[in-house]
């Protein structure tokens, strides 16, 4: 084999790494990022059930039992198109999304909200949002930890 085509192949090889396996591990290590930083967030503010979370207004919500952040997960990397790849991030907790953008919610059956820990509110009651994904996303932008991961991912297929 000469000079030149030793060298067009190396270079098809590394073409196939860019087009696949090199956005494939970037989008990998910019979730694992993500979750982590998601985990992180929902680590503050830890309280007793039935206490107010220490959290201010519009802060993630405070640690109770941690089943929120022990929800946090990923799905699998899935191409979505031609050197695509695209990868989820959340939780499949029903009060995930209640606790991420607040809602009001009403007793159809019960003449009252609440419990004996926690009191009751009577027959509907509003809860404020208490973001935790857009500021784990927030953070993990502003911090530059993002774009480290997913630029490090690339680079290790590549091997540079």
């Amino acid at each position: 084999m000469n000079a030149a085509q030793e060298v067009a192949d190396r270079l098809r090889a590394v073409a196939a790494k860019v087009e696949s396996d090199a956005p494939r591990a970037s989008v990998q290590a910019l979730s694992r990022a993500g979750e982590t930083m998601t985990k992180l967030t929902l680590s503050t503010g830890a309280h007793a059930l039935g206490t107010p979370t220490p959290n201010p207004p519009g802060g993630p919500p405070g640690l109770i039992s941690g089943a929120l952040r022990r929800s946090v997960a990923r799905t699998p990397a899935a191409p979505t198109g031609p050197a695509t790849w695209s990868q989820a991030l959340g939780s499949v907790i029903i009060y995930a999304a209640v606790q991420e953008f607040g809602a009001t919610i009403r007793a159809k059956n019960f003449p009252q909200l609440g419990n004996p820990t926690a009191g009751f509110f009577g027959p509907q009651v509003t809860i404020p949002p208490r973001p935790w994904m857009k500021i784990s996303v927030e953070r993990l932008i502003e911090s530059g930890l993002g774009q480290k991961a997913a630029i490090s991912g690339f680079e290790a297929v590549l091997d540079l």
